[in-house]
């Protein structure tokens, strides 16, 4: 019986921690650099490093991002909800790069 309780307490404080650490990167400042494509349903992504981001505007003075085949560089806040799988990133300003993105046909 006492390792019941000694296994709730532990299974407790290691929920408490996860849930702190996810409230400190809900508002982590990010820079990600890639070539723009579509993310079902209806969202614009950046796959950087192995990792999809999905790109929402901050606000409506951001202009909108470009949908599909632009190498572009965004800076924003990591966190939050997405009705589409990857991170979540509210763009805060992005600007066009110079790279090459890669012709993909469906």
């Amino acid at each position: 019986m006492k390792w019941l309780g000694f296994s709730m307490a532990l299974l407790a404080s290691v929920a408490v921690t996860t849930a702190a650490d996810a409230a400190g990167k809900a508002r982590s400042f990010i820079v990600v650099t890639g070539c723009t494509h579509p993310v079902l349903p209806n969202c614009t992504g950046i796959t950087s490093n192995g990792t999809l981001y999905t790109l929402f505007r901050a606000s409506d003075k951001v202009p909108p991002i470009p949908g599909w085949g632009a190498h572009i560089t965004v800076y924003g806040t990591a966190g939050g909800v997405s009705p589409c799988f990857g991170t979540p990133v509210r763009v805060w300003t992005w600007k066009r790069d110079s790279g090459l993105c890669p012709l993909v046909f469906f």
